[in-house]
């Protein structure tokens, strides 16, 4: 960030407002002295305009009923075009089999992507900025085309249009012809994205995960700065079976839990400053959420995050057992089902049928922007790089539902901006834009190759500055890349052929191990669960209960839990390895990974260089 020319700009600031102030004071004189002419003036004409407006106000009420008898019969002659309304989607289109059916063809012969388009509707498709339905075709053929953002674009644009009829007032008949033509165009559209979605059944196309891309440049912005603690992505998705048609009431399937479960790796670099570098951040994120959202929380904001989480394995969707009832009057209390799981069946009532749901993705869940709610960073370049995850890795669709995908609509980054006053840009120079460096934790996720020893030592890391928290659970080998499994409930306490851990301890490579008391998870669930009960209550202060109860952390959600945060003094700074030592309590005859979050804490830091504020990471 320039602060040369963010002090010029506060200096030419102040000198402004001091000459708005005069300025004002002599305006303030003039107009106490119009005001005496302007009293005097209305009196005077004051009946006349009255009257005119009487006169003005007869015309307009006989003209109305004039036009309004106009359009009446204009719409006895013409075709319903009610569906033309703003499209909110275009999964469920009114019937015309005409358009959408092609006539038969010989199997030997391509079938034509333009059948039953005219002329006309082509020339608008083409002025309107779209491909060609014999490109789009071709290129789908090729895999080569991004199906999903062309129907993001198509979908756009109607809106737009739609937006623009809605305020063109029916009543002025200049408008008629522009109206009429913005109706023609919506349903050119819509025939064009309903023929895209046709071809697009036949190729099982995937939407492509990797190369989403955002730039920040606000280097040179001396009246505003970025507002990074409350910056957000915006995601519109849904989900689709592979042909392209939608899942019915009867498929149990939707998506793993939250919204960053759709968030595989991510990169954030400021001003060349690596500041982000997760790979698998929806693991990361998922269990920051499941140890730190309250239940309050999940409640009031699960909505906007999309964040249900499991209460049971599986995808049971009826909340009370099935009653016997022998057809007479009977006063039988429900029973609650067990295998019950209230978070599937909200996730899954809310994706059916293919319907679109807006959620919010906070960066604040990330340790470094986290950090930026009690400070700013300076203006400044900002590139952040995301892949989306597999489809296999978020879909959940168990009980047989056809394989399917999730597609992103809409994905945005919405960055707030605080407007600066000069006395905040004075606050900010003097407190933020000076040398200082602040502590941060930041995130690393490590998973194991197949495993099927029953004990061992694993090797997390051979280096990490810093450690504070590390939290490890077990995946099955088969919870990975597979849509009929759930990634986000863990095998922790049933690993593999229902195997558990008779020894869970972790190794500093330079100070001793944590606990010092070597841990039985299975003959001191207690004990485990208590470590993890003590962090949730660091990070929630006693506000409310325990985000995972006891049952849940046995059966859904086993994470083990090593406080690193009382060190040796002497070993606070330092450098070290970390080792994960394990037995389990029998042989193993399937695979398994073991996973490791490690919060480690790092500096950022401001530096002042030949008039710049620069940010710096010991990442960088």
């Amino acid at each position: 960030m320039d602060l040369k020319l963010f002090t010029k700009d506060l200096k030419e600031g102040l000198e402004v407002e001091h000459a708005m102030k005069k300025l004002k004071g002599r305006l303030q004189d003039m107009n106490d002295q119009k005001q005496g002419l302007t009293i005097e003036r209305e009196q005077i004409f004051k009946p006349i305009v009255d009257e005119v407006r009487q006169v003005k106000e007869t015309i307009d009420e006989n003209q109305n009923k004039v036009i309004q008898k106009l359009a009446e019969n204009q719409n006895a002659l013409s075709t319903d075009l009610s569906f033309l309304k703003e499209l909110d989607s275009f999964e469920s289109p009114p019937e015309s089999p005409l358009l959408l059916e092609a006539p038969p063809k010989p199997k030997t012969k391509i079938p034509d992507p333009e059948i039953g388009f005219n002329q006309a509707d082509i020339n608008i498709i083409k002025s309107i900025g779209f491909p060609s339905l014999k490109y789009v075709y071709q290129k789908m053929l090729e895999g080569d085309f991004n199906l999903d953002r062309l129907q993001t674009d198509v979908y756009d644009k109607a809106k737009r249009m739609n937006h623009v009829k809605a305020g063109l007032s029916k009543d002025k008949v200049k408008n008629k012809n522009k109206i009429e033509s913005l109706e023609g165009e919506v349903t050119v559209l819509k025939k064009y994205v309903e023929r895209i979605n046709l071809h697009a059944k036949e190729n099982n196309a995937a939407q492509k995960k990797t190369g989403y891309k955002f730039t920040v440049d606000s280097t040179t912005d001396a009246t505003t700065v970025i507002d990074w603690y409350n910056t957000y992505f915006e995601m519109d998705f849904k989900l689709t079976k592979m042909d392209n048609t939608t899942y019915g009431t009867a498929d149990a399937a939707a998506i793993i839990n939250g919204g960053f479960s759709m968030i595989k790796d991510i990169k954030v670099d400021f001003d060349g400053a690596s500041v982000l570098d997760l790979p698998d951040a929806n693991h990361a994120i998922n269990i920051k959420n499941r140890t730190e959202y309250t239940r309050e929380y999940t409640r009031d904001m699960g909505p906007i995050l999309f964040h249900y989480p499991d209460t049971d394995t599986g995808a049971v969707m009826q909340k009370y057992t099935t009653l016997a009832l022998d057809g007479n009057a009977q006063n039988i209390a429900p029973t609650d089902n067990t295998n019950y799981n209230e978070g599937f069946t909200a996730r899954k009532t809310l994706l059916a049928a293919g319907t679109e749901n807006n959620i919010r993705i906070p960066l604040n869940r990330f340790g470094f922007f986290k950090s930026l709610e009690e400070q700013i960073a300076p203006n400044g370049k900002v590139i952040f790089n995301i892949t989306l995850e597999d489809d296999a890795n978020v879909l959940f669709r168990p009980n047989a539902a056809a394989e399917g995908r999730f597609i992103a609509t809409k994905f945005v980054l919405w960055i707030p901006k605080m407007e600066l006053i000069n006395e905040g840009k004075k606050a900010l120079v003097a407190n933020y834009f000076r040398p200082h460096t602040w502590p941060y934790q930041r995130e690393s996720v490590f998973t194991s190759l197949p495993l099927r020893r029953r004990r061992g030592t694993l090797k997390i890391t051979n280096t990490t500055s810093k450690p504070r928290h590390v939290f490890i659970w077990v995946l099955n080998a088969t919870k990975l890349s597979d849509e009929e499994q759930n990634m986000f409930v863990f095998n922790t306490f049933n690993t593999t052929n229902a195997r558990t851990f008779t020894k869970a301890q972790l190794r500093l490579t330079n100070g001793g191990f944590y606990p010092k008391q070597q841990l039985d998870p299975t003959t001191q669930l207690n004990r485990a669960y208590c470590y993890l009960a003590e962090y949730m209550k660091f990070v929630n202060d006693y506000l409310s209960g325990p985000t995972i109860d006891i049952k849940q952390f046995q059966n859904l959600y086993g994470i083990l839990y090593f406080d690193l945060s009382y060190q040796d003094p002497g070993l606070l700074p330092a450098t070290t390895g970390l080792e994960f030592h394990f037995a389990l309590n029998n042989a193993l005859h399937a695979e398994y990974h073991i996973c490791a979050l490690v919060l480690n804490e790092e500096d950022i830091t401001v530096d002042v260089v030949k008039e710049k504020a620069i940010i710096r990471s010991n990442k960088a």
